[in-house]
């Protein structure tokens, strides 16, 4: 029985260490596309708002 729940915690242990490598991963990729959202929404500048000299 002892021997049971030690294998389930380990293997709990195991699948706890794989969701939060994954959540990092999301995470990561959260942030990137946050950086390409932001990146994207600039007003771009227009040629007739630049000063001609």
């Amino acid at each position: 029985m002892v021997e049971l729940g030690l294998e389930l915690l380990g293997e709990l242990l195991e699948r706890a260490k794989a969701g939060e490598l994954a959540l990092e991963r999301l995470d990561a990729r959260v942030r990137c596309a946050k950086r390409v959202a932001v990146v994207r929404h600039r007003p771009r500048q227009r040629i007739q708002d630049r000063d001609p000299s």
